[in-house]
């Protein structure tokens, strides 16, 4: 998209003109990271370091909440429905279940999307939400923000990061 394409036009994704672009802002990086060591990145952030920073929106909106002088920047981003599951045969299938119907319970949902603004996993929330509790979240940005293709990256998810993983370094 930094390179003109429509969100609509995304896929199939041209890889070598996403490189490509990637190939003129690369210089410009400072910092590679994975979102399992974000933590010192976002420390960079808030330091002033670096100027912006791809990450889970979440992690942002709390600390905006914080007072820390950052926000998100919803415009082309992309949003995408995380899925939930038990493996077939696991010894703690009841409490996974268990675990997992904590999801569907409209007030454990409400209190947890307040004290850890997201995007709820139940209508009934996200109607039950102010304006101003929507507006911090991709559901309140979806007008702005590109569905991410899921079937084509987990089709390609081990090659594109294979791919990246090699870019980044040379």
């Amino acid at each position: 998209m930094a390179d003109g394409v429509a969100p609509a036009d995304l896929h199939p994704l041209d890889e070598a003109r996403a490189f490509a672009k990637l190939d003129t802002i690369k210089r410009h990086i400072r910092v590679f990271h994975t979102t399992s060591a974000a933590q010192a990145a976002r420390q960079q952030l808030y330091q002033g370091e670096i100027a912006m920073i791809l990450s889970w929106s979440s992690d942002f909106i709390a600390q905006k909440a914080a007072g820390e002088p950052i926000d998100v920047i919803w415009n082309g981003g992309f949003y995408f429905s995380p899925s939930v599951g038990i493996a077939k045969g696991s010894p703690v299938r009841e409490a996974a279940h268990a675990h997992i119907d904590q999801f569907f319970q409209h007030d454990r949902v409400m209190d947890f999307v307040r004290a850890w603004p997201t995007t709820p996993v139940l209508a009934s929330v996200a109607a039950a939400m102010t304006d101003e509790e929507r507006s911090r979240t991709a559901a309140g940005n979806l007008d702005r923000m590109v569905n991410l293709n899921r079937a084509h990256y987990l089709a390609n998810q081990e090659r594109l990061q294979d791919r990246y993983d090699a870019w980044r370094v040379l």
